[in-house]
């Protein structure tokens, strides 16, 4: 009898470590039992069956791969231990065999058959103590087998007499949790693989060499905290995004699909470590040009396996703060740019945590609510999202405009503008780019990094944990294209974003105690066009949309400057001078400035696509960056247009797909400050501003509940961009905030408060192009 030729590696696990019994009768190749083939006789045939030692990562490819200089950036080493042998020893427990499947094939080449599927176990006898067991065997004049070691029954049945040895070579098999204690590992083994062709046999009996079809990974990190910083202890190490399957024959790529166990867990250990795991191949390829503190989820492929290290950084700075911090490795051949995980291959990793340095993007801190991921969307869609977490890791849904909502077509005499989003169509995101940030010409230093997967946007923000201001208070602006294989172009004739959102990264918090003040509207009455009007309590935020702070004075509290029925964001002054013309700093070296044409829709179309160019009004008749007639504005862009003549505008509306508030929150109705004089009217006398007796400051601080003491909140002057231009105008000297209403029906301009040292008007209408403040009201 000649039997088996050639090495191969075979399909695996599944139900793993399953108790499983021996049934040759209900053998699904060779149901006539042990003693006859199904082509002819059995010859018995004593394999040796011998469990190898681990491999270690090439060190040619470490040292290839490696960077030549240090990365300053890092927050963790990776501490991959250089390879100074060819193999590392593999221990007992791990060479314990506890199942053995063999297969046999009817010849050598890809067309041979499986003839014979036999499931043998240790605790049946069929093994013996120094590894042997004999199989009655097929006689063939050519043969194939493979021995599977450690499997479940119910995935060696899946290996049928219909399959050929070139079917073999593409299956694979499920895999379930191995466990790295040893007394376990006595228990179950780890999985192995090797075979045998007819030129290995030496009469009747061959020897097997079995080779681990899974990675050992031993991580024992270390904390060595850098001068100045304070004290970090590990919590706890996690694998995860580890495949859920291996390959019969090694692959090239890496896995499509990864472990389901709650949050894509694999195992988590708790304690300080060293941690080890047992993981199946996944071959994550490399990726050029990376330094060690870039080797993050960030840029690495999809579903490569990754290590997550949790535990507790305490600041030096006083008053002392704690925070939840999470380090995440990829490991691989090396620190860099290698993801793969090779079967029966040993990762040594020792890394040294260091460091808070926010440039690290394997570096983020988890959210005072516990989430590693911060959903923004969870509850609520929208164009803006507050991030308050240093360091935190966000992500939002981007196959939505805005809120989703439809706004119903409005009856409006000389207008009928038609239902918004009616269709409800939703985005197919492709590409992800930050288009601007605020603080710095350094791109990065506001959203330090972001991806788009599955449709969501995820993002991270920076920040110094170090400081007393820990949180960047700042904005950005990501923009999303739906072209495949096409870059994000925000501007010019070539613009194709498909949508974008403001990025709010600010410590700001409405929902807390002080957060909002509660207006009161102001019931006028002596008036025709005022009658009637009730009064109701506004819940509003204490600071513009987009601004750092609400300090009377400051540049900070300005936020941002938005064109009415936009959604997205422009910057304002770069300082609280008075008339400066100068724009907040910002990633954006210019802020272009073109003119709409052609129908409502296109323009509005122009608008989405180039978020970052400022739309001037289109001529002197309506003053509109959208229509160059009443009938072509669109008096329901943010979800309140006015139905009646009268003003102020009492109807509240519904927030729009193209309202530029943060979840739960909307852009302010008309009559939101008729508590900011104490006639509820527009007025240039002194005596009757609700204000209080501090005096203008590049601003006011108003009265907010109906009478001229209590509480106050402050509205700054920020200027705003004129609509002839799109410059800065008036800085320090006046403030404008838009309401959500146009002035009333029929008329070009839209609602807003204005204010300057000499007038309050809460009930003021202005031309649309400009850019003015945003104040949010709770939805």
């Amino acid at each position: 009898m000649k039997i088996l030729k050639r090495l191969m590696l075979v399909a695996f696990v599944g139900a793993m470590f399953a108790a499983c019994s021996k049934d040759l009768d209900s053998d699904p190749v060779n149901p006539a039992g042990p003693n006859e083939g199904p082509e002819g006789p059995t010859t018995t045939v004593t394999f040796s069956l011998a469990p190898s030692d681990m491999s270690a990562p090439s060190a040619a490819v470490q040292l290839a791969s490696a960077p030549v200089a240090e990365d300053a950036d890092e927050a963790i080493s990776f501490g991959l231990q250089p390879a100074t042998r060819a193999t590392v020893p593999a221990s007992d427990a791990e060479k314990t065999l506890v199942s053995v499947c063999i297969l046999q094939f009817d010849g050598e080449t890809d067309a041979a058959k499986l003839t014979l599927n036999k499931y043998f176990t240790k605790a049946d006898g069929d093994i013996t103590d120094k590894n042997t067991l004999s199989v009655p065997l097929n006689e063939y004049e050519k043969t194939t087998v493979y021995a599977i070691a450690n499997i479940a029954k119910t995935a060696a049945d899946k290996f049928t007499s219909d399959m050929t040895l070139a079917d073999f070579k593409k299956a694979k098999i499920g895999m379930s949790v191995i466990e790295s204690d040893t007394e376990k590992l006595k228990k179950t083994g780890l999985p192995m693989m090797g075979s045998v062709t007819s030129a290995d046999f030496t009469d009747a009996a061959a020897t097997v060499t079995l080779s681990f079809l899974v990675a050992k990974i031993v991580m024992t990190p270390t904390v060595s905290m850098q001068t100045g910083l304070g004290s970090f202890s590990i919590s706890s190490a996690e694998l995860r995004l580890v495949a859920d399957s291996v390959a019969v024959e090694q692959p090239e790529t890496i896995s499509a699909s990864v472990m389901d166990l709650g949050d894509d867990s694999y195992d988590k250990q708790t304690g300080s470590g060293p941690f080890t795991w047992y993981v199946p191949e996944n071959m994550g390829g490399e990726v050029a040009g990376l330094k060690a503190s870039q080797k993050s989820w960030w840029t690495a492929p999809n579903n490569a396996t990754q290590i997550l290290i949790f535990g507790t950084y305490e600041t030096k700075v006083t008053p002392k703060k704690t925070y939840n911090l999470l380090y995440t490795l990829y490991p691989g051949a090396n620190a860099t740019i290698n993801f793969d995980i090779k079967r029966n291959t040993v990762y040594k990793i020792n890394p040294v945590i260091k460091g808070i340095n926010p440039k690290d993007l394997r570096l983020t801190a988890i959210s005072s609510e516990g989430e590693e991921i911060v959903d923004l969307s969870k509850s609520e869609t929208a164009n803006c999202y507050m991030a308050a977490t240093p360091l935190g890791l966000y992500r939002f849904n981007a196959t939505v405009k805005g809120n989703n909502a439809i706004t119903a077509a409005a009856s409006i005499s000389g207008q009928n503008p038609p239902a918004i989003n009616a269709s409800q169509t939703p985005l197919n995101p492709q590409a992800v780019k930050v288009l601007w940030e605020t603080g710095s010409t350094t791109k990065g230093e506001v959203v330090r990094a972001v991806k788009l997967s599955s449709g969501c946007v995820y993002f991270t923000t920076a920040g110094n944990l170090e400081s007393a201001a820990p949180v960047v208070e700042a904005n950005a602006l990501i923009g999303v294209t739906e072209g495949k294989n096409q870059s994000v172009v925000e501007e010019g004739s070539g613009a194709n974003v498909a949508w974008s959102w403001h990025i709010w990264s600010t410590s700001y918090d409405p929902s807390v105690t002080g957060g909002t003040h509660t207006h009161k509207t102001r019931p006028i009455s002596g008036n025709a066009s005022y009658n009637n009007v009730p009064q109701r309590p506004v819940a509003v935020m204490t600071r513009n949309l987009g601004a750092a702070n609400n300090t009377q004075g400051n540049v900070g509290s300005f936020g941002l400057l938005y064109q009415w029925g936009r959604k997205d964001p422009f910057v304002g002054a770069s300082s609280s001078a008075a008339n400066t013309t100068t724009f907040a700093t910002s990633t954006r070296s210019t802020w272009p400035t073109a003119t709409g044409s052609g129908d409502v829709t296109n323009v509005i179309n122009m608008a989405v696509k180039s978020p970052v160019t400022f739309l001037l009004q289109r001529n002197t008749t309506q003053y509109d960056w959208l229509g160059d007639t009443y009938a072509n504005q669109r008096d329901n862009l943010w979800g309140n247009p006015n139905k009646t003549t009268k003003t102020p505008n009492t109807e509240q509306g519904a927030k729009s797909i193209y309202d530029p508030c943060p979840p739960g929150w909307r852009v302010a109705p008309q009559d939101t400050w008729t508590n900011f004089t104490k006639t509820g009217l527009n007025t240039s006398t002194a005596s009757d501003f609700n204000v209080s007796s501090g005096g203008f400051n590049i601003g006011w601080n108003f009265y907010y509940e109906g009478t001229a003491t209590g509480y106050t909140v402050y509205y700054p002057a920020a200027g705003y961009r004129a609509s002839t231009t799109g410059a800065l105008a008036v800085v320090g000297a006046e403030g404008v905030v838009w309401s959500s209403s146009s002035f009333a029906a029929g008329y070009r301009n839209a609602g807003n408060l204005w204010f300057r040292s000499g007038y309050v008007s809460p009930l003021l209408h202005s031309h649309r192009a400009y850019a003015f403040s945003v104040r949010c009201v709770q939805n």
